[in-house]
């Protein structure tokens, strides 16, 4: 386990479409048209019930946010990591890389929502049955960036070591941090 805070978040996507890119922001039709069309990388194995599944925790993880003080500008938020994950570059046939320094949030903390691991599998984690054998008490949870710092000490990020050789790590692949506003990451790119 490694108990080192990075000190840069990573947005991975699809090359030949650019970055920040929410299938939530998109009519269910077509973003089911979408990824119906994904015929490479790992996107291509999404369960039938994906966008659901995605539509109902993106509500759940704002309400939850909002509960703890975060002020979303928006009802999807935009997907980065902790730290590099190199596993992430198998979702996409070719993939892009943003990388930007965390600190930038410092000062607009309340757009800034945390879970460990991806929101997707910590919730799922959290709720379902079938996995309570691989459940973590931060499971299911979402943290601010005032709690950074303490949700890495008491659960380290991921590494890629762990969830290859422990079971019990398996679905802990990094820790994923939702920003609910777009301004500051523009600010940021325009920068550079």
């Amino acid at each position: 386990m490694n108990n080192t805070t990075p000190k840069f978040l990573y947005h991975y996507y699809e090359l030949a479409k650019g970055p920040f890119r929410n299938i939530s922001n998109v009519e269910y039709d077509k973003a089911q048209k979408i990824i119906s069309e994904v015929s490479v990388g790992f996107n291509k194995n999404r369960d039938p019930k994906y966008l659901d599944l995605r539509l109902e925790l993106e509500v759940k993880l704002k309400n939850a946010f909002i509960a703890k003080g975060g002020r979303p500008t928006r009802n999807d938020p935009f997907y980065f990591t902790l730290g590099e994950c190199k596993w992430l570059e198998t979702w996409f046939g070719e993939t892009g890389i943003v990388k930007m320094p965390l600190s930038i949030f410092e000062k607009q903390s309340e757009i800034v929502s945390i879970t460990h691991p991806d929101s997707m599998i910590s919730y799922q984690m959290a709720e379902f049955e079938i996995l309570k054998d691989k459940r973590k008490p931060c499971n299911g949870k979402v943290f601010t960036l005032d709690e950074l710092e303490e949700l890495v000490s008491n659960y380290g990020v991921p590494t890629a070591e762990q969830w290859k050789n422990e079971p019990a790590y398996i679905y802990d692949r990094y820790i994923e941090v939702q920003i609910w506003d777009f301004e500051p990451i523009q600010k940021y790119l325009d920068s550079i």
